[in-house]
């Protein structure tokens, strides 16, 4: 089994649905933006009402420039945590910046775009980072998210090969 999995995607995608078909063996699930809600989700409660962490998307959509902006002003930071603290098995639930997804080839890692055909980029920032991704190379295969056990069993074999 390959210890270092991330996916890439548009918001919306599949990418938890993707994570939590791989916990079940062993893989612990990691994010580069849990850090950035950690240091944004007292803002977020005083300044919005709710937590940085909310699974409602008309919420997601009110903080996701507050997410995107204080990823790039405090990259360095987050990125030395959370390479810092990475496990030896983990499934990366969101890689989107070139420079971060170097360093978990790097490491080894692997990374898997997953593609929903009726899913679009959420922001432009977001459509941006994952050209790039896309135009570097880093990618080593696409997962087509169309049927929800087909899509789960593709991603559990990608995964033991």
């Amino acid at each position: 089994m390959k210890n270092l999995i991330a996916f890439a995607g548009y918001a919306r995608c599949g990418k938890d649905t993707a994570c939590d078909a791989l916990v079940p063996y062993g893989y612990k699930r990691v994010a580069f933006g849990d850090i950035i809600k950690r240091m944004i989700d007292p803002l977020c409660l005083k300044h919005a009402g709710f937590s940085a962490f909310t699974q409602d998307d008309e919420q997601k959509k009110q903080i996701r420039g507050w997410l995107e902006q204080t990823g790039e002003a405090l990259y360095d930071a987050i990125t030395e945590e959370f390479f810092e603290t990475l496990p030896e098995k983990a499934v990366n639930g969101r890689i989107v910046r070139l420079r971060e997804a170097c360093k978990w080839k790097e490491r080894g890692g692997h990374i898997v775009m997953i593609v929903r055909p009726e899913v679009a980029p959420a922001t432009e920032w977001e459509a941006a980072r994952l050209a790039e991704l896309q135009e570097a190379g880093v990618i080593d295969m696409t997962i087509l998210n169309t049927d929800l056990n087909e899509f789960k069993e593709e991603v559990v074999e990608y995964a033991r090969q």
